[in-house]
């Protein structure tokens, strides 16, 4: 149907490197889409597009993704997330799941981002 926006539905749990008070979060992962289909070109997606989306920026001197959105900090437990598709409508995608972590040791118990039943599906 032209009018059925596709989703990409994703349960997920993490626990990764931070510290609170002030909070710093100094590992993260976050979701990355591709349209030109070059493996090169890897946009953010908008956070409107979230529901239960990144939740944190990692600090703003990370090697890698200074001041990034990101998931981080402690999910307590799995989660799940869903990102609207909609303004890649018509277009070929990719979809990665990122990690950007800071290279040192652990601050906290920082275990990890597990991501499982990873699903795309259209609803009007």
């Amino acid at each position: 149907s032209s009018t059925a926006t596709t989703y990409l539905h994703f349960e997920h749990a993490y626990s990764l490197d931070w510290i609170p008070d002030p909070n710093r979060f100094f590992d993260g992962g976050r979701v990355e889409i591709d349209v030109s289909g070059d493996g090169k070109s890897w946009l953010v997606p908008s956070l409107t597009r979230w529901n239960n989306g990144p939740n944190h920026n990692l600090i703003a001197d990370h090697p890698i993704l200074p001041g990034a959105r990101v998931f981080s900090g402690e999910s307590r437990g799995w989660t799940t997330s869903r990102l609207s598709l909609a303004s890649y409508k018509g277009k070929q995608v990719k979809v990665r799941f990122r990690m950007a972590l800071d290279g040192f040791p652990s601050a906290s118990a920082g275990f990890g981002w597990w991501v499982d039943n990873v699903r795309l599906y259209r609803c009007t």
